[in-house]
């Protein structure tokens, strides 16, 4: 027994292992894309905007008609807004701000945007003094939230959303939770072939996955009507001592 219970943990350790690399691997291509998106194609389409504002000038200074100075306008407001498409795409794949500010910034700007973009109030709350985590605990930590509000505009139909960052000795919790229309836990925990076809996965799984390669736990609170709450706990090693 013991020597088939050894390859077992070995296989499943050695999975761990290249989930974690990929994972890695897959954060820096995104972080390589975004930084292109934004500094090669942004600054294409921002010398766009500014050459369709020169013609713009030019056609009133020559007395164009004014149906050539609305085309000209028409494509100033696409120019502007695929720099908007551009700039929501480079923050998607990786945002600046949580490589060059921190995951308190970046989960504010996220909310921020999400619920400008889709019309729910989106609330961030830090607890603990905010300090600097390890890069794959403020990446996963980004990644849940950014998942748990997927979740939230396919399933909930939630008016509020609330997010908590707490900053404790050895370990971070995030807390997510919606005043949607909630779900029965007992049928997303049931096997596929047990699960009704209508039930939604709700992408926990993929969160799941996110934490069991970083030693973290998930805690689901839902009921119909409630809304739902996500308890999340990621251990985090201390600093090294300067």
């Amino acid at each position: 027994m013991v020597s088939d219970i050894e390859p077992r943990k070995r296989a499943e350790a050695e999975r761990l292992e290249l989930l974690r690399r990929l994972g890695e691997a897959q954060e820096n291509e995104q972080r390589r894309i975004a930084r292109e998106l934004h500094d090669q194609v942004g600054q294409t389409v921002t010398g766009l905007s500014l050459g369709l504002k020169g013609l713009e000038r030019l056609l009133a200074a020559g007395g164009a008609t004014l149906e050539a100075g609305r085309q000209v306008q028409w494509l100033q407001a696409l120019a502007g807004e695929i720099g908007r498409d551009i700039h929501r795409a480079a923050v998607d794949l990786r945002p600046t701000a949580l490589d060059d500010l921190g995951l308190q910034e970046a989960l504010a700007t996220q909310l921020r945007e999400w619920g400008q973009r889709h019309g729910v109030r989106a609330d961030l709350e830090i607890l603990g003094e905010p300090v600097r985590l390890p890069p794959s605990a403020e990446s996963a930590v980004y990644r849940i939230v950014q998942e748990a509000l997927t979740n939230v505009l396919k399933h909930a139909r939630a008016d509020t959303v609330s997010v908590s960052v707490e900053h404790r000795a050895g370990e971070v919790r995030v807390i997510v939770e919606d005043d949607g229309v909630g779900f029965d836990p007992e049928a997303v925990s049931q096997s596929p072939e047990d699960r009704a076809p209508a039930k939604p996965r709700l992408g926990l799984s993929g969160i799941r996955e996110r934490l069991s390669l970083l030693g973290g736990g998930l805690t689901l609170e839902s009921s119909p009507g409630v809304g739902t709450t996500l308890f999340i706990a990621i251990p985090v090693p201390p600093a090294p001592c300067a």
